[in-house]
């Protein structure tokens, strides 16, 4: 059994990935039966196409709305995107540029 919380619960994730695809010589028979994960309020570490192959051997716990397992690459990227906008919109507005439309 292979568990963690937070960022520990992202590092089991990977770690029980890692024993599918590289089984200790005591797990290499019904790997699946032998080996189990469980991750709370883990880390987002692994894309969805990932799932198929962990589902059997991985659970993963989140409490209501506890943001570091939403959190990933991909959110990260978009709230940049975001604070720079509203600086853009900051810059211009501190300029005089919001009013001279051209």
């Amino acid at each position: 059994m292979i568990t963690g919380h937070s960022l520990g619960g992202g590092m089991s994730t990977l770690m029980v990935l890692l024993y599918l695809v590289h089984p200790l010589k005591a797990l290499k028979e019904n790997i699946t039966h032998r080996l189990h994960g469980y991750s709370y309020g883990g880390a987002s570490v692994l894309s969805a196409e990932f799932d198929k192959y962990m589902k059997p051997v991985m659970k993963s716990f989140i409490l209501g709305d506890d943001v570091v397992p939403r959190l990933s690459y991909g959110s990260i990227q978009d709230v940049c995107k975001i604070i720079l906008a509203f600086d853009e919109i900051n810059v211009k507005i501190y300029l005089g540029l919001e009013n001279n439309k051209k």
